[in-house]
């Protein structure tokens, strides 16, 4: 086999790895963006209302002083 046989065979088994590892990346990252909307969504929610109610006490505030 010359160099150049080598070198093609060598890049081939290089990119089917690499495109092995994408994919199964890919579908990690699927995984974890499913996870996040769905089973952190409502963490999230109580977390968002929390920091409202926070700032709507402090709106509060600006009543108390007039």
């Amino acid at each position: 086999m010359c160099y150049s046989e080598q070198v093609t065979e060598s890049f081939a088994r290089y990119i089917h790895e690499l495109d092995v590892s994408v994919k199964n990346l890919t579908n990690v990252v699927l995984d974890q963006v499913k996870k996040w909307q769905n089973l952190y969504k409502r963490e999230y929610q109580r977390i968002g209302h929390s920091f409202t109610t926070f700032g709507a006490a402090f709106g509060s505030e600006d009543q108390i002083g007039n």
